[in-house]
């Protein structure tokens, strides 16, 4: 059984970690996608895990549970990655496990 769940209402995408349930706006998500091999950033701030090549283009990966300073746990084959973009341009990937 996955400790997460995401689910698409009209207007908002929401996810949960373990119990809690989060919210995103849906115009800031460009897609969900399984999990790749993140390449760690030496000196990055603590939630971010490192980065990722999504079809040439090199995005941050924002660990959610550490954000939300709920429990670690290992990265799981099941798990996603919710990509957002930003009307300003700026792409993040958040990690849903």
């Amino acid at each position: 059984m996955n400790s997460y769940s995401l689910e698409v209402m009209k207007d908002i995408i929401i996810f949960s970690l373990d119990e809690p349930r989060y919210a995103l706006p849906l115009s800031l998500v460009e897609r969900v996608v399984r999990i790749v091999e993140i390449t760690p950033l030496p000196k990055a701030p603590d939630i971010v895990m490192g980065v990722i090549n999504m079809h040439g283009q090199i995005l941050p990966v924002i660990n959610v549970r550490r954000r939300f300073n709920l429990p670690e746990r290992e990265i799981r084959l099941e798990d996603q990655l919710i990509m957002l973009v930003h009307p300003e341009g700026w792409w993040r990937l958040l990690l849903i496990r």
